[in-house]
């Protein structure tokens, strides 16, 4: 049995999270020709971009796109699966390449991985400082008013294997999952994440103290309509 948080890479595609980030792809699409037709967003970078889904999806639609996270599990599927596509190791809080970017990603509330407000708001203004005048940052984190506690959870993934929740409110500002997969009745990996909760108004303070308009914050995002997530669309002013 896979029981360390590393090993999610052997069996994070299996799971089917990469559907969330396909979705909120197109949506992220779809807002750039409805508001955007006449502006050119080419050049992408994704945050925390795990085994390199989003960034594929984007490379597939013609935009110039890299990854970066801090997990050399996560990266080295996404090398195996999308060789062609530029994939680097480094925390999203430091990292910078020397390049301006037309907009940034980070998806399936990744942010919400980045513990202490000090730490979130360094990833904020490296975004900021990465993107071109604007240039957008689009993210989302948890609603935590929209999960159920204290129960199991489960979700098929396909007709053999399934994923099975346990969610937490240790406090109001944190959650805490734990993590089944299994494939037939064999449990294949567990794991308990930790996550911390940012306010939509802390959220939106500290995206206008790092130079940025917030053009959209909403849980109903084009074909992106779960409740469960924020999404914001922040602009470089």
């Amino acid at each position: 049995m896979i029981d360390s948080y590393k090993d999610f890479s052997k069996i994070y595609d299996a799971c089917g999270v990469n559907e969330y980030s396909l979705t909120f792809g197109k949506s992220m699409l779809k807002f750039f020709k409805q508001e955007h037709s006449n502006e050119l967003f080419s050049n992408h970078l994704d945050f925390c971009c795990g085994t390199g889904t989003l960034c594929n999806f984007f490379y597939n639609n013609g935009i110039n796109t890299k990854g970066v996270d801090i997990s050399e599990n996560m990266l080295n599927v996404a090398k195996d699966k999308f060789p062609e596509i530029n994939f680097i190791c480094k925390s999203v809080s430091e990292f910078n390449d020397g390049c301006t970017y037309d907009f940034i990603t980070c998806v399936d509330d990744a942010l919400n991985h980045i513990i202490g407000e000090d730490l979130f708001e360094q990833v904020i203004r490296n975004a900021s400082a990465l993107l071109r005048s604007g240039g957008y940052f689009i993210f989302d984190l948890n609603n935590p008013d929209s999960f159920k506690y204290d129960e199991f959870i489960t979700k098929g993934v396909n007709d053999n294997s399934k994923l099975e929740y346990y969610i937490t409110r240790p406090s109001e500002n944190s959650m805490n999952f734990d993590v089944n997969y299994y494939v037939g009745d064999e449990l294949i990996w567990k794991t308990s994440v930790f996550e911390q909760m940012y306010s939509v108004d802390y959220v939106k303070e500290v995206l206008k103290n790092e130079g940025f308009s917030v053009e959209l914050c909403t849980t109903n995002f084009y074909d992106d309509t779960r409740e469960i997530k924020w999404k914001y669309i922040a602009r470089k002013i």
